[in-house]
């Protein structure tokens, strides 16, 4: 069997497992076996998920499985958007350190300077910086729930954010440790606007969607959906689509995307990459470590700028970068892997997401481990 023969069952049998797979799902590719082992092993009936895997900037695998739409009886495919959650925090990293190659925002000045209508209860507020807010080390916590996520987007949704902050005090003093957080991040979207005198989705659209590509990656499937968008990823219930979330902090969690989209933004970390939006100098810094070993975390991982650090023992031959996120009825993965020039993106719709991200994520890294094995 060859190294992406190897890899097709695998990933199906790794579906099998997880729960996604009890589903009916169309594979999309032409591998030898692989409707043999997708109609044995794959029954899909809450949702859908996609699959895509680059090096060297070519994408060597991409595999989707089961309904986009289970009223139409859409099936997913390669432009089919999901929700990504809080891996929308890594655009967010990217376009902060645009503006640090540009001279325009210097990481480690206090965030207040740049946004003077940001204040908290406790005075050493004044100490938080952007590094710690993209490091979740600035002592803030939680998620301000009013208007992050429903129906529709709230346009007043940050403004609502530093009345809120106003009243908060700091779960510990800037940088003294990390706790992750969606509070530690609206800041950053304040401060790309502030800084450029442009909305958030503009600058992110020029600046990032345009140069590396990415056709399929907007606002929240709620909020495309509601502006006429389509080929969007449902998940469903008793033969209905469940409507999808609109969020409305766009840096913390407000994107949806593709998984070939994904792969072209977590391209830009491998040393191999032809696309250069950010400098080496910042590349650098967004892979530096910023936190002790997460709490909870299995392999462990610490924090860097947007991304975690897999710095388990089994890992020390490459480096892996990962980020995660999980909305209603979503759940979104993105590892890449520098030194292998590997990216990896895993996009599932599905209304048990909860339970495939919590119990399954160690059959996750395994397949992270099979990919290392076969294409490195």
């Amino acid at each position: 069997m060859n190294k992406y023969k190897k890899l097709t069952v695998f990933l199906c049998a790794l579906l099998s497992l997880t729960g996604i797979s009890n589903f009916y799902a169309q594979c999309y590719n032409t591998y030898e076996n692989i409707d043999c082992i997708l109609n044995k092993k794959l029954n899909l009936r809450n949702g859908g998920a996609s699959i895509a895997i680059m090096q060297n900037g070519q994408i060597k695998y991409q595999n989707c499985f089961g309904f986009s739409n289970i009223e139409t009886k859409g099936k997913v495919n390669e432009n089919t958007r999901f929700n990504i959650a809080s891996v929308s925090k890594i655009f967010a990293t990217v376009a902060t350190m645009i503006l640090v190659d540009e001279g325009k925002i210097d990481i480690d000045k206090p965030i207040y300077e740049y946004i003077p209508e940001f204040s908290m209860a406790n005075e050493n507020f004044k100490n938080i910086t952007a590094r710690m807010l993209l490091s979740y080390s600035s002592g803030i916590s939680g998620t301000f729930l009013d208007g992050y996520e429903g129906e529709e987007y709230d346009k007043n949704y940050t403004k609502k954010f530093l009345e809120f902050i106003k009243t908060q005090d700091l779960k510990f003093m800037p940088g003294e440790s990390s706790f992750y957080c969606n509070n530690s991040i609206v800041p950053i979207e304040i401060l790309i606007e502030k800084i450029t005198g442009q909305k958030y989705m503009d600058f992110i659209k020029k600046r990032i969607f345009t140069p590396l590509g990415l056709e399929n990656t907007e606002v929240s499937l709620g909020e495309y959906s509601t502006n006429g968008g389509t080929n969007i990823a449902y998940a469903f219930e008793y033969g209905k689509n469940i409507p999808p979330l609109a969020v409305s902090s766009y840096a913390a969690g407000g994107l949806s995307s593709t998984t070939s989209d994904l792969c072209r933004l977590g391209e830009i970390f491998c040393e191999n990459s032809k696309a250069k939006i950010l400098s080496k100098k910042s590349i650098d810094e967004i892979k530096k470590i910023h936190s002790n070993v997460i709490p909870n975390k299995t392999p462990e991982q610490v924090y860097c700028l947007g991304f975690s650090k897999v710095v388990d023992e089994k890992y020390n031959s490459v480096e892996c970068f990962s980020k995660s996120g999980v909305s209603n009825n979503h759940q979104a993965m993105l590892f890449v892997l520098p030194k292998k020039n590997i990216v990896i993106s895993i996009l599932i719709s599905d209304k048990d997401y909860e339970s495939w991200f919590y119990v399954n994520n160690d059959l996750v890294f395994d397949l992270l481990d099979e990919v290392i094995e076969i294409l490195s």
